[in-house]
């Protein structure tokens, strides 16, 4: 994949196309998987065991889109599926990560006790279990691991959400912070809900800064600037930053009333927002 970071270096907008050409290869999602309705199970497991290996945003999020593809492909037995989700996990770990940052099989065997007390770790680890996990998920997605997801996408974004941001001082620092663990936060939410593969991985990333713009009061909800650079306006985002918002489940109340026409003297063009409670990050 893209070099760490490459939203930050001079070819940042060539490496941008070439995602967006990958992404316009991506099948189209079905949601035919017979294991569909434990799918939620393992992505939450893939993310957990992840954050507890301090991997990547960016290595989470393909894991949990290679088990994706592969359950939609395939008829994984339920006996199976924990362990083509830790080999997706492990596959997406030595290609996004730094060598010294891909978990050996010691450190894999103590999260996983950790994360699954009392389920034997020999049934995910032992003998060639692993490699052979890893060669199946590999040949059932042709050996193609160049799949965008929402994060590949999300810190280019971000910097040019930053770009444009004209903060007071004595708010910028907080206000940035915000911005990004908000965006953070959607990503995560974002794979909750298989609904999301839906869309493209682009816009799903320009819908989690636009809803984090959203939370911390930074106006306008989609500038201009990000429409004209990145491609999407506000009226494209808007569903799936709805069903961002409902994943929320320390929202007390949000209710989002799309108009056409923008209400006067509202920070927020085309949203409403009644009596929200928005959640510590």
């Amino acid at each position: 994949m893209a070099h760490q970071h490459w939203w930050t270096q001079t070819l940042a907008t060539d490496n941008y196309r070439s995602l967006c050409e990958q992404e316009s290869r991506l099948r189209p999602f079905l949601a035919r998987s017979p294991q569909l309705c434990l799918r939620r199970c393992l992505s939450d497991w893939i993310v957990t065991l992840g954050q507890q290996l301090h991997l990547r945003s960016i290595t989470r999020h393909l894991a949990v889109l290679m088990l994706d593809l592969f359950m939609e492909r395939h008829d994984v037995p339920p006996t199976k599926l924990l362990p083509t989700a830790l080999g997706c996990l492990v596959i997406a770990c030595k290609f996004e990560e730094h060598e010294e940052n891909i978990p050996r099989r010691k450190n894999l065997a103590e999260v996983l006790n950790l994360c699954l007390p009392g389920v034997s770790v020999e049934i995910l680890l032992g003998g060639d279990v692993m490699l052979q996990t890893e060669m199946q998920v590999l040949a059932g997605l042709s050996w193609d691991l160049f799949l965008p997801t929402a994060a590949h996408f999300s810190d280019y974004f971000l910097t040019l959400a930053l770009q444009e941001v004209s903060i007071p001082s004595h708010q910028g620092c907080d206000k940035l912070l915000y911005l990004r663990r908000y965006t953070s936060y959607f990503l995560e939410l974002s794979l909750q809900d298989h609904v999301h593969l839906n869309f493209p991985p682009s816009l799903v990333a320009a819908s989690c800064v636009s809803a984090a713009r959203m939370c911390v009061h930074l106006p306008p909800t989609w500038p201009g600037q990000l429409q004209q650079l990145i491609g999407y306006n506000l009226q494209q985002l808007l569903p799936c930053m709805e069903l961002l918002i409902r994943l929320n489940p320390n929202f007390l109340q949000c209710t989002v009333c799309f108009k056409s026409v923008e209400p006067s003297g509202h920070l927020f063009p085309n949203f409403i927002i009644v009596t929200t409670h928005y959640p510590h990050v």
